[in-house]
């Protein structure tokens, strides 16, 4: 879902879309891409196994909703991240990406021509 600052795209995906899931009984999870991020980051520094449990806990929802979308430009680890998060859900669930990026500027902001490409396959529907 893409559109400009204030246009309503979190809006319409959690309310439209996301309470529309829950009513149907389907898992739906709500999350900010920075805040994903720093929550994953810092699980993979912990080694302690929470890192697997992060990427399963954003693997198992039915639909993920996933706000801010490229809004900054991620390094290669963060990257590496969403692209293991995306090849999880593949085929398992659903995710919305809300963003004011055109797919064309996604190689850019995922700093890495090949995870771009990767994401791009696996998880934006033509």
């Amino acid at each position: 879902m893409k559109g400009p600052t204030g246009s309503g795209k979190s809006f319409f995906a959690t309310t439209a879309f996301g309470v529309s899931a829950c009513r149907q009984i389907y898992n739906v999870k709500y999350i900010r891409l920075p805040e994903l991020l720093d929550e994953l980051t810092l699980a993979k520094l912990a080694a302690d196994g929470s890192y697997r449990k992060g990427i399963k806990k954003y693997t198992k929802v039915d639909l993920l909703i996933l706000d801010e979308w490229l809004l900054t430009d991620l390094s290669t680890d963060e990257g590496a991240i969403l692209l293991e998060i995306t090849e999880a859900r593949h085929k398992v669930g659903s995710t919305i990406f809300c963003s004011q990026i055109d797919l064309s500027g996604w190689h850019i902001k995922l700093g890495n021509e090949t995870i771009a490409e990767a994401i791009l396959f696996i998880g934006v529907a033509w």
